[in-house]
């Protein structure tokens, strides 16, 4: 199997999935071992279909990173995502039961537990010409993911629960889902500027917050529905909205002062919007193509991005969104194409690659293909995915263990509790976690 974008794909190749409709993800367009021909690429092209997994000698094992249920429970979520937010665009009151929202949830949380590699690839599968749906489709799916490797860390922060309540992330998925509810009811003037400018100091889309809490308020459970309020607010206290303190005066939230659930889904927001702009009501979705993840990973790391995110969070991110996903064809050093067969979350950027010396795949050359780990490749490196040179957006670890999640969970567990430290200058991630709860 390998996982390739449309821009690479060629008459005869064979899929070995389905291909599912972007506006309609329950209509399969094309069955897997169904063959790509001169007609239906460029129709795949028109309908915003982004990538294809086909068939590949030698590339077998990673079906691995593949789950038909995975997938049919995230095209469901996005069905129920979709149906909402079109109600609240047209309705002018939303009256919304969370629990056909949490069961729909609680059904991707119990496939990704079932098919835990297969869960890296869930968020990289969402596309189609609805990208405000897509936003948050994706945003929700990466937030639940995180939500599943911060466990240690949910304990840790919800320590007025029992261990059972702290590690539901059922509110988690809910609030991710309708985040950013409050755009539809922004004036098409205001939207307009947000799609065209991202400008985030714009006070009159910062409202959308706001009004995203007054719809859901009462409806949603109430960590659902301080997701919605306070996405946007981050960890060194810059974010929106403030609070009113005891004395009347609006003082910013800062680090474990905003909600674990928010914090967590506003680091899947901004993931998903550096990777695919826009994701907004009334957005074009054919403004710009997505970015590789390790272009939004990597602007993650630098200013004025770093300082917004929880460091322990952003660790997670790492471990389930990889820079140079498994399936994905990409150039090493020297100009030679080769796929990424297998990663590390502790070392992002240097994943293992088999090198594609055949330009047709062939169970002969499947036998001859060469297999590196760049992490002792003796400075071979990943220049490029999907065409787009990638040299000045890989980063790597500056210590060891810089980037691993496990050991800074183990390191909370086992001390007292302590605020998390801050990221690192340039493109190392989080020192200062070395001290144990960081």
């Amino acid at each position: 199997m390998l996982r390739l974008s449309l821009v690479h794909a060629r008459p005869g190749m064979v899929l070995a999935m389905p291909v599912h409709h972007p506006l309609h993800p329950e209509v399969v367009l094309l069955k897997a071992g169904a063959p790509l021909d001169v007609h239906c690429i460029p129709r795949l092209r028109e309908l915003l279909v982004n990538e294809v997994w086909i068939r590949y000698p030698g590339l077998e094992e990673l079906i691995r990173f593949v789950s038909p249920e995975v997938l049919a429970s995230y095209r469901d979520l996005t069905v129920c995502i979709g149906v909402a937010l079109d109600t609240a665009i047209v309705q002018t009151r939303v009256d919304m039961d969370f629990y056909p929202y949490k069961r729909a949830v609680m059904s991707v949380i119990d496939r990704l537990i079932e098919h835990p590699h297969a869960a890296i690839l869930v968020s990289e599968l969402a596309g189609g010409d609805r990208p405000f749906v897509r936003h948050a489709g994706n945003t929700c799916v990466l937030s639940l993911l995180m939500g599943l490797k911060l466990e240690f860390y949910l304990v840790r922060e919800r320590a007025r629960l029992s261990t059972w309540a702290a590690r539901d992330i059922s509110g988690l998925g809910v609030g991710a889902m309708f985040h950013d509810i409050g755009m539809t009811r922004l004036d098409p003037e205001t939207l307009g500027r947000w799609n065209t400018t991202r400008d985030e100091t714009d006070e009159q889309w910062q409202k959308h917050t706001v009004i995203g809490h007054d719809l859901v308020q009462g409806d949603l459970d109430p960590a659902a529905a301080a997701v919605v309020l306070h996405h946007h607010q981050r960890f060194n206290g810059g974010g929106f909205p403030p609070r009113t303190d005891l004395h009347g005066r609006l003082v910013p939230l800062a680090g474990s002062d905003i909600h674990i659930f928010a914090r967590i889904a506003a680091c899947a927001d901004l993931f998903d919007r550096l990777r695919n702009p826009p994701g907004a009501p009334r957005s074009d979705a054919n403004a710009s193509p997505p970015l590789p993840a390790v272009h939004a990973l990597s602007q993650m790391l630098q200013r004025p991005y770093r300082e917004w995110l929880d460091p322990v969070v952003f660790l997670a991110l790492l471990a389930v969104a990889p820079a140079y996903p498994p399936g994905s064809m990409v150039e090493i050093t020297g100009g030679r194409r080769a796929v990424v067969v297998d990663w590390s979350p502790e070392d992002p950027c240097r994943p293992v690659v088999e090198v594609l010396e055949d330009e047709a795949p062939s169970e002969r050359a499947a036998a001859q293909r060469t297999r590196i780990d760049l992490r002792n490749s003796g400075g071979i490196e990943v220049t490029a995915i999907d065409g787009i040179d990638v040299r000045a957006h890989n980063f790597y670890p500056a210590v060891a263990g810089e980037f691993d999640l496990l050991r800074v969970g183990k390191a909370m567990v086992n001390a007292a509790p302590a605020e998390p430290a801050g990221l690192t200058n340039g493109k190392a991630a989080t020192a200062g976690l070395a001290r144990g709860s960081g």
